[in-house]
C-alpha cells in the first residue's frame, strides 16, 4: 500500500507519540526485555561484526548491547552521517554531537558494508510484512539501496522496537527497504529464514 508523503508524516507523529507516552521505567524494562530478546537470535549471537545505531530520546536503549557485543569482542559500528550519506564507522571514542543532538564515532575507520552482520535499525513504526517507518530522512534505505543494487548478501536488517510501535500494516514508498526481522520486548517476528 502506497501512500501521501502526508499520510506518512501523520503516521509518524502518533507512532513518535506512543513511543514517547511509555515512563522511563517503562522504556528501561521494554529495552532491557527487547535486548535479551535479540541477544538470542542467531544471527547477533554469531555476528562477528555488528551495526548499531546510538539511541536517541525515547527510541529502544542499544548500549546495553553495544557493552555485550564489546565484551564478546564483537566489532561495533555506528551510523556516522557526513554531507548527507550515512555510513557506518568503528565505534570507539571519542564520540562527537552533532548539530541534530545524536552522537557519532570521530575520527574512527569506516566499516565495508559487508563486513557488517547484521544492523540493528531504529524505526517508529513496522508491520507483519517487515515494512519499516523510519525518521524520514531516508538515510538507512539510501544506505542499503547501495547494498542491494549490488547485490550483496549482508547486512541482516533487524528492527528494534517496543512494541506499541507494531501495526498489522503500513503504508509503503517504492524505495522502501524491507526487514529480515523485527525484535520487541513481546518477542521476534521474522520476515526471512536466515535471521
Amino acid at each position: 500500500m502506497t501512500a501521501s508523503a502526508d499520510a506518512r508524516q501523520a503516521l509518524r507523529r502518533t507512532l513518535r507519540a506512543a513511543r514517547r507516552a511509555l515512563t522511563p521505567n517503562e522504556r528501561l524494562a521494554r529495552s532491557d526485555r527487547a535486548l535479551s530478546q535479540l541477544v538470542r537470535l542467531p544471527a547477533v549471537a554469531r555476528a562477528r561484526c555488528l551495526g548499531v545505531y546510538l539511541p536517541l530520546a525515547s527510541e529502544v536503549d542499544t548500549w546495553p548491547l553495544i557493552d555485550w557485543a564489546l565484551d564478546r569482542g564483537v566489532t561495533v559500528a555506528a551510523p556516522v552521517v557526513q554531507r548527507g550519506a550515512m555510513h557506518f564507522h568503528a565505534l570507539q571514542a571519542p564520540l562527537l554531537e552533532t548539530a541534530l543532538g545524536t552522537v557519532q564515532p570521530s575520527g574512527a575507520p569506516r566499516i565495508p558494508r559487508n563486513r557488517i552482520d547484521a544492523l540493528i535499525m531504529p524505526l517508529l513504526g513496522f508491520d507483519d510484512d517487515g515494512q519499516r517507518l523510519g525518521m524520514g530522512g531516508g538515510y538507512y534505505d539510501r544506505y542499503l539501496q547501495a547494498a542491494r543494487c549490488r547485490r550483496l548478501p549482508r547486512p541482516l536488517r533487524i528492527g528494534l522496537a517496543f512494541g506499541c510501535q507494531h501495526l498489522s500494516t503500513l503504508p509503503s514508498a517504492p524505495w522502501d527497504i524491507r526487514l529480515h526481522a523485527a525484535v520487541t520486548e513481546h518477542g521476534v517476528q521474522r520476515f526471512a529464514q536466515d535471521v
